[in-house]
């Protein structure tokens, strides 16, 4: 059952794909020094046909048992975009960043403090480099 349903979801990703790949195909691609707006839908669609084709492969070549639904990762990532969301605005993008990664955190089994604290202050050096330094864009980093 499990076969049949990845080749089901590889196939559906493939039309997704083909129906993405038509429905940019009247935006100039450009080149890579002068991208054009379908320059990314495009690159987009061959990276998804890539990994369908991969998946459709797979899913003919093994056989496995399927897997049990946890929905423990699920919540927590959801939960996670919806705190950095709703606290963005008011705290300001450094402890917005730091809620996202330690609620993302939850979606693994033990917790682990220092790696979630790491990860934490990583993902905020790295949106202020990108954000701030690199795209000078007017972010507010703290809510003072």
């Amino acid at each position: 059952m499990t076969q049949k349903l990845e080749l089901a979801g590889a196939i559906s990703l493939f039309l997704i794909v083909v129906a993405g790949w038509y429905l940019s195909s009247d935006y100039p691609v450009g080149t890579v020094t002068a991208m054009g707006p379908g320059f990314v839908p495009r690159l987009l669609m061959v990276v998804l046909g890539g990994l369908s084709i991969a998946i459709m492969v797979r899913a003919r070549r093994v056989s496995r048992p399927p897997e049990p639904f946890h929905p423990r990762p699920l919540i927590a990532v959801m939960a996670a975009i919806g705190l950095f969301a709703a606290l963005v605005g008011t705290l300001g993008l450094m402890p917005a960043t730091f809620a996202l990664a330690c609620a993302a955190s939850l979606a693994e089994g033990p917790a682990r403090p220092v790696a979630t604290a790491v990860l934490g202050l990583s993902l905020c050096a790295m949106a202020y480099l990108i954000f701030i330094v690199g795209l000078g864009m007017p972010v507010r980093l703290f809510w003072f």
